[in-house]
Formats: structure tokens, sequence, C-alpha cells
């Protein structure tokens, strides 16, 4: 029998199923026609296939047409149903997938299928052998089906799912327009539960079923799902209650003599209050660094209640911790969550362990060279930075009796930081922030922000000059030594003269804040800063009424209201806008795109030309912030230069040094070791 046969159509020696929608299907799912593959070549096969299909039609709409003519929208149970066969019917792909196939990833299988040919075989043997193999896409690779997932849930792409949705809908025998608000609100749920579905799915294909058989989405909680029913006021009878679960006085004498633990969020939540109603952590930025801490910790490890985290759970957060990308929340990894980012970062990297030139993302591709970078994971001196967080929860709750917050193994977070040798160990000097050299200050001096801007473009040459914060943060940072936010706080009243002496005064008040008690000090203004009109500007603030330096950069709350983050990604925008100038003018600002010549790196440049004036550390160490104990970690910032000599007390100063407030300061005469700090003067570029 070779007539043809209703439904069933032939594309590539594949059958397919196709048919047009009865009327209150297609008005219900928002197309014609139905199309799906019957995944066979066998023609007898097909046949019943099609059948089969075309009987699930009918009988879909059978039960959406009684659904409409009883015109009930469906229940919060009903979609929670929808929902989890949704779950399931994706699950149950993955193992059909796996019925075809071993259920290993690609490269597993590429290698699988060569192994046996020898370094030395020929390339039509290796290229006749890979054919038999399926085309390298998401599908087909299980990182790749999570990123996949993760980037349709982000960007909300509801196409991704409705056909898969409205099949559940239907079988459910549930109508549900796709115009009406719930039904978006569905798509949504839906993205979530296909991204968890993703990651079960990939975990089973090597071969880790350890999570069991899950029927339904564990990541969507009941009350998120919609309830068009109730909502539109229509009478339904609420679900049965649970029968009364069976308490023998055994286990309720059990549940009383052990409390339940809070979970880390709400333990989390006092530890914070605490310390800042304890004065320890005195700025906003140390409150919010501590939130994102935790939210790490809940999305990579979940909410688990204090009594559950043990030893084990800590050094798991730590090591997934290493797994998170550098540029986590930048570039490729904006709106992702870290462990979707995470996931990326491993799919970018098997990309480019292929071999391949091009890295595909989704819809977006990026050059191998581009995407080198986007794999590195943070360094371990992050990691601490985050882990420091949680040591110090543990060690609170061990000082203010909260002991019974942890299991009989006690404090899990003890001994959690890594060694300072490690550290050292993996430090990358290539990427280390460095000393300025003399062709890079005057390249960047002679740049538009200094040279002349255009107004609407910073990193374009025109003839607007203001001298405004963009023009002096960078300038007071090399010839003060002084920290960004330092600088970027500072107050009028905190410009200062005192026997014939300007200087910035460093403090920590309610409105001003410094890194450590140490950092308190003050800090001679350089005679070039004044040649070029730094006190000018101060007297021009005071006539206006302002009352900060710098009025035009706001801090905001998102960043621990620190006046200098906001400046920073400016600066780190500047740089970067200028070295990837194309035009013949602006190539010579290439040099500025190097790693390491951040804004931090002017303080790294006046602590340089510090050492290498012979200043010793007794005396630039108290100038520019530094404690005793972080004397050691300074010495970096000198790159190696040779130290001629120190000085009995604090070496900045001149002939005639003042001392002010136990701080020996240097006047802005010729001659003092201050300026001849630098012996480049902005002078050749700036007027």
């Amino acid at each position: 029998m070779t007539g043809r046969v209703q439904h069933l159509v032939q594309h590539s020696g594949a059958y397919l199923f196709r048919r047009r929608l009865p009327e209150p299907l297609a008005r219900l799912m928002g197309r014609t026609h139905i199309k799906r593959s019957l995944a066979t070549r066998d023609r007898r096969q097909a046949i019943r296939l099609a059948r089969e299909a075309s009987a699930r039609v009918e009988r879909l709409r059978a039960e959406v047409e009684q659904a409409m003519s009883e015109g009930r929208l469906p229940t919060r149970e009903e979609l929670t149903a929808v929902l989890a066969a949704f779950f399931r019917d994706l699950l149950e792909v993955g193992e059909r997938r796996r019925d075809r196939t071993r259920g290993i990833p690609y490269w597993e299988e590429f290698r699988h299928a060569t192994e046996d040919l020898g370094e030395d075989a020929d390339p039509d043997t290796i290229a006749a052998r890979l054919a038999t193999l399926p085309p390298l896409e998401p599908e087909n690779d299980p990182e790749g089906r999570v990123v996949m997932a993760e980037l349709d849930a982000r960007h909300n792409r509801r196409e991704a799912v409705e056909k898969r949705l409205d099949l559940m809908l239907a079988r459910a025998g549930v109508a549900l327009p796709h115009d009406h608000p719930a039904y978006a609100r569905l798509c949504r749920l839906a993205l979530r539960a296909r991204v968890e579905a993703a990651e079960i799915d990939a975990a089973r294909d090597y071969g880790d079923y350890s999570g069991g058989s899950p029927q339904s989405p564990t990541t969507i909680a009941a009350e998120e799902v919609p309830d068009p029913a109730r909502e539109a006021g229509l009478v339904v009878p609420p679900p049965s209650p649970a029968p009364p679960a069976e308490v023998t006085p055994q286990a309720s004498q059990a549940d009383s003599l052990t409390p339940a633990t809070p979970l880390l969020s709400e333990a989390w939540r006092e530890f914070c209050v605490a310390k800042q109603a304890d004065g320890e952590w005195r700025d906003h930025k140390t409150a919010l660094d501590a939130q994102r801490a935790l939210r790490l910790w809940l999305d990579l490890m979940g909410d688990t209640r204090t009594g559950e985290i043990d030893r084990r759970m800590a050094l798991a957060f730590r090591t997934k911790l290493r797994d998170l990308p550098a540029r986590n929340g930048k570039s490729v990894y904006v709106g992702l969550s870290p462990s979707a980012a995470i996931v990326l970062a491993k799919d970018i990297a098997a990309q480019l362990e292929r071999g391949e030139s091009v890295i595909r993302l989704g819809p977006r591709t990026l050059r191998a060279a581009e995407a080198s970078a986007m794999v590195e994971p943070i360094s371990f001196k992050s990691c601490n930075k985050i882990l420091t967080f949680f040591t110090a929860f543990g060690s609170w709750a061990e000082q203010n009796e909260r002991r019974e917050w942890f299991g009989p193994s006690g404090n899990p977070f003890t001994r959690l930081l890594y060694r300072k040798q490690i550290i050292r160990a993996h430090r990358d000097s290539d990427k280390a922030r460095q000393a300025m050299p003399d062709e890079v200050l005057r390249l960047l001096f002679s740049s538009p922000v200094w040279a002349g801007r255009d107004p609407h473009a910073d990193i374009l040459e025109g003839t607007h000059r203001p001298r405004d914060a963009k023009f002096w943060l960078p300038l007071i940072a090399l010839y003060s030594g002084m920290r960004l936010s330092e600088i970027a706080q500072l107050r009028l009243s905190d410009i200062r003269t005192e026997q014939g002496v300007a200087f910035f005064a460093v403090l920590n008040t309610a409105e001003t804040s410094t890194k450590t008690p140490s950092s308190e000090r003050f800090v001679p203004i350089h005679r070039e800063l004044i040649r070029l009109g730094l006190m000018d500007r101060v007297a021009e603030l005071t006539r206006r009424g302002e009352r900060r330096l710098f009025p035009e950069i706001v801090a905001r709350a998102t960043q621990g209201d620190d006046y200098g983050a906001t400046f920073s990604r400016w600066f780190s925008r500047y740089r970067y806008g200028l070295a990837e100038r194309a035009d013949p003018a602006g190539l010579r600002f290439k040099p500025l795109g190097r790693k390491g010549y951040d804004f931090h790196a002017f303080r790294h440049t006046f602590i340089t030309r510090a050492v290498r004036t012979g200043v010793g550390r007794s005396g630039r160490d108290p100038a520019v912030g530094v404690a005793r104990a972080e004397r050691r970690r300074s010495a970096s910032h000198g790159n190696g230069a040779p130290t001629r000599g120190s000085a009995a007390s604090m070496a900045l100063r001149s002939e005639s040094g003042v001392a002010i407030a136990g701080a020996s300061l240097c006047p802005q005469g010729a001659g003092g070791t201050w300026a001849n700090f630098f012996p480049l003067s902005t002078s050749e570029t700036l007027p």
C-alpha cells in the first residue's frame, strides 16, 4: 500500500505528523497546525503512530470543548498539575533520548567513536566515523541544554515552552486563553521548571540519578501558581484536607527535646543586625557585601537550617565558589544567577577545549579570544573575601551563646579561608595592578578629558574643558596616593590649611569613612594640584554654598553609599573606550587598555615613586594610610623597586616640614621630597 496517508508527511526520509488543528484547539494554542516528528523511517510504524496522534487530537478537542462549554477558568490546583505534567514530560524526553544514545556528553561520544582509530588515522576515515554521530547542537550537550534553558528563562522567551505547555493544558482538559494574564505567569513558571528539568537531565546524562524521580518542580512554591478561577470570583470547591498525621508519644517527646534550628537566612539577619548595632560594620557597603555573600550561599547550596550545615557542606560551598567566573554579573553573565553563570562558564570552557574558533551562546557568538577571558574563575583572594563573612558568622554565633545553631560537630565555618601561601602561589602577576610608567601617564593626561573633549562623548576630542570630578580625581590620586573612596567623599571642610600647608583631612566621621582606623590621616596637597587651580575650586564651591568637593558624584544605596563606585566604573569605561578607538588619532591610546591600569594603579604609582625616591616604610605607610599589620602587603606596591634608606620620622617632608596632628607634612615649596616623587609634571600637557 503506497497511497497517501492522512496527516503523514515524509521529510528527508523521516516521517512527521502534521494536521490542521480543530477550531477550539487552534484558538487555545494560537496556531492553525500541529507538526511533530514521529522519530521513525519505517512507513508501517509511522502510519500507526500518525493514527494514534490523530486520535489524541480528537480526544483533546472533546475535552477542551467541554471545558469551554462550562465557561470556567482553571484553578490553581489544576495549573499546578499541568506544571507537574510539563516537568515530567521534559524528563521523559531526556529518557527517550538516552534510550537512543549512550547518554553521555557529545565530546565523550566523539572520543569513544574515534579511540580505536589511532593518532595516525586518515582524515577521511575519521570524518566517515564522525558522520555517524548526531550534529553538535545544544540538544546533544547536557550543559548546553541547561544554558539554553537559563537564557530562555532570563529573557522570558515564552515561545520556548508554549507548544508543550499548550499540549499539557489540553491533555488536562482545561482552557486558558493566551491573552489571559494567568497564561503569561504560567509560562514564566514553566520556563523555571524547564531549567530545573534541564539540570536533572544533565546529571542523568552522566549517570547521576541520585535525585530520584521528582514528579514536580521543587523550585516553584505552590502560592506562585496563578489561580485564575478564584481571581475571577468563581465558586470553586476547596481541596479536600489531608488526614491528620498520627503522632506517637515517642515522636512528640523527641520533637520537644530537639528544637529546630533556624534557617541560615534567618540566623544571618540576626548576625547582620548585631554587627551593625555593635558598630563593627561602620559603613553600609559591608552590610551589602554580607547580603551578597548570603545570596551566593542560597543560590549554590539552598536555604538550609544551620543545624544541617556540616563541614562537608561548607567545603562544598568553597569549591563551588571557585567555579564562579570572575566576570559574574557582567558581559555574557548579566542577569544570570551564580549557578547559571557557572554552567555557562563551563559550557564556554568546553567549546574552547574542543578548539572552536567561534563560541556559540544561544543567538550570540564570541570569538575564542574574547571567550577565554570569560571562563577565568574568581581568584582565591576574592573567595576569601566572601568566606570571611561565614567565618565571622560562625565566630559570632559561638561568642553569643548560639552554639545550639550548629550540629554535633560544632561550627562548620572554622578554618575555611584559603591560606596565604595558596593565594600567593596563584597570584597572576600579569593582571596585578601596576605603577603607571611616565609614557602612560603622559598619554592619559593628554587624552580628551584633560586636553579638551566632546560634550557628548568623553573619549572624543573637542573644545569642552570643564575641570570637574573626571578632571580632578585621577590627578589627586596620582599626587596624593589616596584611595578613590577617600577622594570622592571629600567635603570642603576637609580641605584645610595650617602654618602655610594645605592638606586633605581623611577622617572617619558620620559623613565620611575610612578603610581602617589607621587610614585616618592628613595628606599634604601637592603644589601641582594648587597650580592647576584646586584651591580656586574650593573657594568657588564654598561661595556657591556647596558642602562637598565633588557634588556631581552621587552615592547609590545599591553600591553601599560609596561615592567612588560610580566613578570607578566611569574610569574603566573611559580607559577601555580610548584603547578601543580605531580612528588614526585614537590608535595612540592603545596602551591604556592594558590590564592593571585601573584607578587604584594611581596609588601604586605614588607608593612606587616614594620607594624609588628613598622613602622608607615608616614614612610612606602612615602617609597612605597603611596599618602596621598591612605593611608587608604594601611592599608589593613598589614593584620591586630598591629602597635607598629610610627616615626616622615621617619622610614625606622638606627641610622646613611642619607637624600637624602628629604627622610631619611637607610645605608646597620647592626642593621637598614630596615634590620630587614625580619628575613628570602635568604642565607638559595641562595649562
